[in-house]
């Protein structure tokens, strides 16, 4: 059977550079002693690598020049290289040499942060098939790492098949020709706390997506190392800087590989070294070098490798910060206002579209006769959607219900609050959001911010509370009213 996938055996091994590429290393003889126990040689990663690159012709025309993670005239150090190997997979890890570098900026704590980007070739041999494919692996560490670890070669530290230290951080893996990434992983204190590649259902692959979004980048070269990184003061793209493309495979359509072979390379990349939930030193979800691992690069990962349930032990929380000193305090019939402020405030952008009447989606309804409420939409959907923003660092708009035939916004919505965080309750077995309540004065600013605002999944109700399976609900601050999420303004 053959699957519409990427090529991986005539596309992913294929390097096409926007730019001259030389594929040997004068500096230093290699040996052949260098090899995994699988029998993967540096000759024959160095040959394999220098057939591939004859495939396709070197150009430097605008419609490949410009590409995304992309290292510009690159040489391999074969001499230098790392071999490993787990289950039947045989890996080398090859530094390169580039007049370019990349450098990434993301968002941690409420301030743009950038780091160093770190990249080299990667080249897999299947030891049952003899199937071998290669590709570019970027290191992006947590600013926590970086500024614990100034001056060290982070890439180096960081072994496809072995060593990942305590790292903590994002890996991007990209197809060579285009930059198009195909598989990401999200690390914390060495430890993989979530990923997913192309090969996954829809679900995982939106969540990478959203994931890898948090991230743009600017490609620096000598001669232009005193120029602005690509970015403004507040962060907002500028000539230069580029946003990950759109994770995908169908832009590669017409290609097949086999099944077997498809599946090896997806699950290939997860090495056994780095299990997720595996970190004997603390947990998974806090970083070591951040101090906060809600909101630190590397604490994605909404669904750990092969996890795709809400409900299932292995979901990491996701919890976006919130400076209580901005707290705006409420005024009556504002709520939604205050909302948006609220968002706008954590994304550090006052004109930001956070969502409007236009994107609504309606989870909820209240019946014809407004005596009962009633569950309209999909909460699947609503939930993967929050969680797609939450994982993007951004905190979503949603509006509850929460007393019959008020009269309000469609007849449903009687108050908007701000969701910026999901867990999972082991206790209770239950998935849950954070709140940030919008219906406090500002002098109540740390109640309206408080981890015990949860607004719980009931995937089955719960009948004696009147809760209709899908349901999302809680307390609110008013403890003779509960909310029910009823619609969310989702705005990416």
């Amino acid at each position: 059977m053959k699957t519409k996938l990427i090529a991986y055996i005539s596309l992913l091994s294929i390097l096409s550079m926007g730019g001259a590429v030389t594929s040997c290393d004068d500096e230093l003889p290699y040996s052949d002693r260098s090899a995994t126990g699988n029998g993967l040689t540096v000759s024959e990663a160095k040959e394999f690598f220098e057939q591939q690159m004859m495939q396709i012709p070197v150009t430097r025309s605008s419609e490949t020049g410009n590409k995304f993670l992309v290292p510009e005239n690159f040489t391999p150090l074969w001499s230098s290289q790392t071999s490993t190997e787990y289950g039947n997979t045989a890996c080398m890890n090859v530094p390169i040499s580039t007049l370019s570098r990349y450098k990434a900026r993301y968002k941690q704590n409420g301030k743009y942060e950038i780091v160093d980007v770190w990249q080299k070739l990667i080249i897999l041999k299947n030891a049952e098939s003899g199937d071998m494919v290669q590709f570019i692996m970027s290191v992006i560490p947590c600013y926590g790492y970086a500024k614990d670890n100034p001056g060290a070669d982070i890439g180096k530290m960081f072994v496809q098949g072995g060593d990942k230290g305590d790292f903590s951080g994002m890996v991007l893996y990209s197809l060579p020709a285009t930059g198009a990434v195909f598989q990401i992983a999200t690390y914390i204190n060495g430890h993989r706390t979530g990923s997913a590649n192309s090969f996954n259902d829809n679900t995982l692959k939106d969540n990478m997506v959203a994931e890898a979004k948090r991230l743009s980048f600017c490609m620096i070269v000598p001669t232009r190392a005193t120029e602005d990184f690509g970015w403004d003061f507040n962060g907002n793209a500028v000539e230069g800087a580029h946003w990950l493309p759109e994770i995908t495979v169908d832009e590669f359509g017409g290609h097949y590989v086999d099944d077997g072979f498809s599946e090896w390379l997806g699950n290939g990349l997860n090495d056994s070294t780095d299990p997720p939930g595996s970190n004997p030193y603390g947990s998974d979800d806090t970083c070591d070098h951040c101090h906060d691992g809600s909101s630190c690069i590397g604490s994605g990962g909404t669904y750990a490798s092969g996890d795709g349930n809400h409900g299932q032990q292995g979901f990491s929380m996701v919890k976006i910060k919130y400076d209580i000193s901005k707290y705006p305090g409420y005024t009556s019939g504002q709520c939604k206002v205050i909302a948006d402020k609220i968002v706008r405030q954590i994304l550090g952008n006052s004109n930001a579209d956070v969502g409007s009447p236009g994107t609504a989606i309606d989870l909820c309804l209240e019946n014809a006769n407004h005596t009962a409420l009633e569950v309209t939409g999909d909460p699947e959907e609503i939930i993967d959607i929050i969680i797609k923003h939450l994982k993007a660092g951004c905190p979503i708009v949603v509006g509850v219900n929460h007393t019959l035939d008020l009269n309000r916004n469609n007849g449903t919505v009687d108050h908007f609050i701000v969701i910026n965080g999901v867990g999972y309750d082991e206790d209770r077995q239950q998935l849950y959001f954070n709140y940030i309540e919008t219906g406090r004065s500002k002098e109540m600013a740390q109640e309206a911010y408080k981890d015990t605002w949860r607004l719980y999944y009931y995937e089955s109700g719960d009948q004696a509370k009147g809760i209709k399976p899908g349901m999302i609900y809680g307390s609110s601050y008013n403890k003779k009213k509960n909310y029910t999420i009823s619609q969310i303004r989702p705005y990416i």
